[in-house]
């Protein structure tokens, strides 16, 4: 999660959403009694999210929406040098480009294009004043292993993403880091975003599947390898506080030099 918000995170507010002016709406408890399964949740988004570390630096990121699509994020910081936004566009209902801008220069342009499931086969990028490249998805019969590669690279240079039960639970990245996740049984801050089994398998510059997963991230485990046997690069532990309605409110973020960052949710129904 520690660049869950910091690249895409994965948005000035033009989402109209439902307040409740019941004052029990927004009390909080430290732990989720259950897995909100309620219709009425359905609808459930973020709209904003306030990011704060152990050496005082902040971000808020503000999340704009066409349903439960989301067509812009926009984030702003005290050094304003920080501030990015990703448009995010559609044709009919399936996402075909996601575009980051930051400072002049900086610029990440990013196309999708779909095979005749519906899912994602291929995606290019362009960083502007940089280089452009063509990366092409496959999936096993299951759609339980996704390979991500470079068209003409040897397979030891794919990246291979596996996911379980609507999460994440495995990343190898080219070869070089391995990454492992665990899950509690919680509903995740974007669990009703539409598309979001199609964009959880997809890592790339304007992509942060992290910000995907059906659940929440208990603990993420990075080795500096190709396996579990590797050396461990760093680890993250994850602690929740959660609304009345099953969903988080804040995050906290340990790493293991027992640095913080939280993440503070604001949704739609707030």
């Amino acid at each position: 999660m520690k660049k869950l918000f910091y690249l895409f995170c994965l948005p000035i507010l033009i989402f109209t959403s439902c307040s409740s002016e019941d004052s029990t709406t927004n009390s909080e408890s430290t732990s989720a009694p259950y897995l909100v399964t309620d219709t009425a949740t359905d609808n459930i988004l973020p709209t904003k999210i306030v990011v704060e570390d152990s050496d005082g630096d902040s971000e808020t990121i503000v999340y704009t929406y066409n349903g439960k699509k989301i067509t812009k994020i926009q984030s702003t910081s005290p050094d304003s040098n920080d501030n990015y936004y990703l448009d995010l566009i559609y044709t009919d209902t399936k996402l075909t480009e996601q575009n980051f801008y930051k400072l002049p220069g900086e610029d990440i342009l990013e196309t999708y294009t779909y095979n005749s499931e519906g899912k994602i086969n291929s995606f290019t990028t362009k960083v502007i004043a940089a280089n452009e490249y063509t990366q092409e998805v496959t999936y096993n019969a299951d759609n339980s292993e996704i390979t991500i590669r470079t068209p003409g690279d040897p397979i030891e240079e794919a990246s291979v993403i596996k996911v379980n039960n609507g999460n994440l639970i495995e990343q190898l990245e080219s070869n070089r880091f391995f990454y492992t996740y665990t899950y509690d049984d919680k509903n995740a801050p974007f669990k009703n975003l539409e598309n979001r089994a199609i964009l959880l398998p997809i890592y790339s510059e304007n992509n942060d599947n992290y910000l995907y997963t059906y659940n929440n991230i208990l603990t993420e485990t990075i080795y500096n390898g190709p396996n579990a046997d590797s050396p461990i690069s760093s680890a993250y532990t994850y602690e929740y506080t959660y609304t009345d309605f099953g969903f988080p409110r804040v995050v906290t973020e340990k790493d293991g030099n027992e640095d913080i960052t939280t993440y503070t949710y604001t949704y739609n129904n707030d």
